[in-house]
Parts: C-alpha cells; sequence; structure tokens
C-alpha cells in the first residue's frame, strides 16, 4: 500500500502533546528463573525493544510470541507464559511494545509500528535458533500487532487474535474517549461541562500519531489495507467475548478479509471444523478488561488453545 505523506512534526514535541493521554505501564520484572533469557532487538524504524523468553526445553515443539495489549507490558504476563508453554510445549517469547516496558518511546501506533516490533522479536528469534513453526498470539493491541504482522512476514505459521479492536482508527476513538470519561469524572461539574467538548478528540490525536510518523501509519494498520493472502499462508483463530465494548462484528469484518474465498464457518471449534484455515469464536459473558472477565479467564480458553495449535 502506497504511503501517503503528512507533514511531519518534531518527535519529541508531538511525544509530548499525545502521551500525558496515554499512560502507558513501565513496571518490569523477569522471574528469577534460568528458564528466562532477557534480550533487545531493534524494529524496522530503529525503536529498541526489550523481550522475555522462556525456554521450552530441548523438547520444544516451536516457538509462539506472546503480544500484550495496549498499557500493560510483557513481564506482567510471565505467568500466562509459564502456561503457554506447559499447554502448548514451545518456548515463548514476551516482548514489550514500543512505548511500554522497558522498550522504546516512540508513540503507539495501533498496528503497523506494534507489527514492526513483532517481527523483530521474530528476528531474534531466527537468529537464535529457536524452533519452528513461529506462532504470534496478541491481545487487544497485541493482537492489532499480530492481525497486521500477518502481512509482513511469512515465517508466522499460526496466529491468534484476542479481542482486538477492528482498526486503528476505532481504537483511538474509543481509548480517548474513555480515557476523558474518566479523567472528566472527578471533576467539579463546571469543568467538567467546559472540557467535555473536547471528549472527540480522537481526529486530534490520530493525526499527532501520524505526524510523528511522517505518513498515515494509523490507516496502514488496518489489516484490511492489505494482503488477504498472508505471505506464510498460516492458521488464524480470533476469539472474542460477545459483550465486549470493542465490537466483536469488527473484528469478525478483518477475519473475513483474511482468505476471503475461503467458506469458512464462524463459531465452530477448530477440532468441529480441522479442514478450516481460520475460525472466529464469540464468548457470551466475557468482555474487554477492564473490567472484564475477559476470555482468558473462560473455563474453555485452553481447551480451544490446544485444540487450535492440534496438541
Amino acid at each position: 500500500m502506497s504511503k501517503m505523506k503528512i507533514p511531519s512534526l518534531v518527535g519529541e514535541q508531538v511525544n509530548r502533546r499525545i502521551w500525558p493521554l496515554f499512560i502507558t505501564n513501565r513496571e518490569n520484572s523477569t522471574p528469577d528463573d534460568p528458564a528466562w533469557r532477557e534480550f533487545r532487538r531493534d524494529s524496522r524504524d530503529g525503536v529498541s525493544i526489550f523481550g522475555r523468553c522462556l525456554s521450552g526445553g530441548e523438547d520444544a515443539r516451536g516457538t509462539l510470541i506472546f503480544v500484550h495489549g495496549f498499557t500493560t507490558n510483557g513481564g506482567i504476563f510471565r505467568d500466562f507464559a509459564y502456561d503457554l508453554r506447559d499447554n502448548l510445549r514451545v518456548n515463548v517469547i514476551t516482548p514489550d511494545l514500543r512505548h511500554h516496558g522497558l522498550s522504546g518511546d516512540k508513540p503507539p501506533t495501533f498496528g503497523t509500528g506494534e507489527a514492526w516490533d513483532v517481527v523483530a522479536c521474530l528476528n531474534w528469534a531466527e537468529e537464535n535458533g529457536l524452533r519452528r513453526p513461529f506462532s504470534v498470539m496478541g491481545e487487544s493491541l497485541g493482537a492489532m500487532a499480530t492481525q497486521r504482522t500477518l502481512a509482513e512476514d511469512a515465517r508466522i505459521s499460526n496466529a491468534v487474535c484476542i479481542h482486538p479492536p477492528g482498526w486503528p482508527w476505532d481504537a483511538v476513538g474509543k481509548s480517548v474517549a474513555w480515557g476523558m470519561d474518566g479523567f472528566l469524572a472527578g471533576l467539579p461539574e463546571s469543568a467538567r461541562n467546559l472540557l467535555g467538548k473536547f471528549k472527540d478528540s480522537a481526529v486530534g490525536v490520530g493525526q499527532l500519531i501520524n505526524s510523528a510518523y511522517g505518513f498515515d501509519i494509523l490507516n496502514d494498520g488496518d489489516a484490511r489495507c492489505h494482503t488477504p493472502h498472508p505471505p506464510g499462508n498460516p492458521r488464524i483463530l480470533y476469539v472474542f467475548g460477545q459483550d465486549d465494548s470493542y465490537e466483536p462484528q469488527k473484528a469478525r469484518e478483518v477475519w473475513n478479509h483474511f482468505y476471503p474465498e475461503e467458506n469458512a464457518q464462524a463459531e465452530v471449534l477448530p477440532d468441529q471444523a480441522p479442514n478450516q484455515q481460520k475460525w472466529f469464536i464469540t464468548v457470551p459473558g466475557f468482555r474487554h478488561f477492564p473490567p472484564g472477565p475477559t476470555v482468558f479467564e473462560w473455563d474453555g480458553f485452553w481447551p480451544l488453545i490446544r485444540s487450535f495449535f492440534q496438541v
């Protein structure tokens, strides 16, 4: 896709203007366990990405990159990494995306920039001889990165997208609106009335993100703008809580974009339709975090993931 050029602002000025709106989590910890290894690898645009790798041992059946959501980081998911390793028998990489954890400060892009971060981890895994196949699993922002990475890299064999917003502009719009709701709730009524008109400021924030990168990176992050046939021909699974505020039907549009000629049936499990290339599962009673409960807490989550990976 051609990249529309936008007059660029100085990156640090853009950072100072945008990122009081988006507070990302910088807490970091790696377990005191020799099975973990820390690393750094530069992303395509020079952002230093910090990652951790949990070894699956000599019998590992592959390597999975788990990509965290907005305002969290890879270190928060260390217990989940053990679950992934033990359930799937794989090496598990948990990176910090840009502007999260111990990675570099370039602004979040809700798709493209984060896909570059995932590719950096794939490069590190390949350079260090980690076992294939390579798989990527992401939640929320990380799932947006996962679905966008499919157009970038032929090394991905399996992709799992857990409750992703459908495309960047929708993610930015809702994030700004919800952030403003929380901010305004703590103000006196007179201040709420005065500042409430700025609640719908997503367009301005999105333009600042684009300006920081010098092209229309938000629209570039929309997976529907890229090839419907990912170069690695990966198997793709979407898992969504039915009550998610990010609207499963929007993610379903992206799911429909992949392999459009395939007559894939949604809401059937991988072991019920093993010949499909893609699956979309909606789980009643679950939603995004916060407030949750998320699909990670669904008692069918691990059986679904194991069946997808054919464990």
